[in-house]
Formats: C-alpha cells, sequence, structure tokens
C-alpha cells in the first residue's frame, strides 16, 4: 500500500497512484525518491522463494513465423461456446485465456532468450553515478524537509547531469563510429 505523496510540487502533494495484484504472497510497496517525471516512481514487490530475484532469461513471444491471417482465422474458428455460456465471470475470463493462449502458443510460441550482463549506457562514468546519488540525496532531503536550499541545489544537480549525460553520450558513440572498422563489431558496440 502507497501511504506517502506520490505528486509533489512546491506548492501542493498528492497521493493518487494505486497497485491492484492477484498475487498472493508476502509483500511490500512504497515510492522511490527520484523525480522521473511529475509522479514518485511506485514499486510492489512479491516475495515468492520458487522464483529467484534475479533471473538469468526472460520468456518472449516468438513472432519470427507469425502469420497474422491464419492465427485471425483460427482464432475465428474456435469454438468460444464454453466462455459465453459460463454465468461465472472469473470462469469466463479462464476459459478465454485458455483458448487465446493456446492459439497464441501455437503460432507465436514463447521461447527463453538469455539477458545481457553489459550495461547499456557505457558512457555512464563512476564520477556521473557519484553525481547522481548526490542529486537523488538532495531531492530526497528536499522532500522531507521542503526547504528551498535543498530544491534549489537539486534543480542545479539535475540541469548538470542531464548536459553532461548528453556530452557523454555523444562523445561515447562518436568514438564508437570512428574506432569501428568492422561493421558488425560497431554494430555489436551500438545495440
Amino acid at each position: 500500500m502507497i501511504f506517502e505523496a506520490t505528486r509533489i510540487t512546491e506548492r501542493t502533494i498528492s497521493c493518487v497512484d494505486h497497485i491492484h495484484s492477484n498475487f498472493v504472497s508476502s509483500s511490500t510497496s512504497g515510492s522511490i525518491a527520484v523525480e522521473i517525471a511529475d509522479h514518485l516512481p511506485v514499486f510492489s514487490l512479491s516475495y515468492d522463494p520458487l522464483l529467484s530475484p534475479f533471473p538469468d532469461t526472460i520468456e518472449i513471444r516468438d513472432f519470427k513465423r507469425f502469420d497474422e491471417i491464419a492465427f485471425r482465422d483460427e482464432l475465428r474458428n474456435e469454438k468460444w461456446k464454453s466462455v459465453y455460456n459460463s454465468s461465472d465471470a472469473n470462469e469466463s475470463s479462464t476459459r478465454f485465456l485458455h483458448i487465446f493462449n493456446r492459439i497464441s502458443n501455437k503460432h507465436a510460441p514463447i521461447k527463453s532468450i538469455k539477458i545481457k550482463g553489459k550495461s547499456n549506457k557505457p558512457w555512464i562514468t563512476k564520477g556521473l553515478k557519484k553525481s547522481i546519488k548526490v542529486r537523488n540525496q538532495l531531492y530526497k532531503n528536499w522532500l522531507t524537509t521542503r526547504n528551498s536550499y535543498y530544491y534549489n541545489r537539486y534543480k542545479m544537480y539535475r540541469n548538470k547531469i542531464v548536459t553532461i549525460n548528453k556530452l557523454y553520450r555523444t562523445i561515447y558513440f562518436d568514438s564508437v563510429l570512428k574506432d569501428s572498422t568492422n561493421s558488425k563489431k560497431m554494430w555489436d558496440n551500438i545495440n
């Protein structure tokens, strides 16, 4: 449950975010004191001892051989009476999902892919990470004290970090493009 304000401006505070789940397990939720948008990010963590908190793979649908016309035809030709005739909404929903997933798995099967361990932003330096931590701490201080000193310092840090991040990113991609003689290696670096 979210008990603190999640939208905070210089003049107002409000809590308008919700988390809904049907996952039965011990869990915790809250908000993170970083400014990403006009709301604080909200999270919910569920603990299941059978699931690893840091998976090595994720499951995705494989659309390589997906034929949309054949998929639609099979959905259209399916017998949906079991869904329509049920008087229980939960049972109808379960039956619908069973039929839809069976057909989806046939046309776009689920496959596991490995999560790559490399950083997707290699231009972010240790110094920039340290500055981001300082910026986040200034934002947290402003949230708790509402002192304009912290807010003004936070805004200054935020603006400098955005500028430096753009500069480092440009320098990184310029060097990747200039130093790459092998086009495959170049695209590996870019991707």
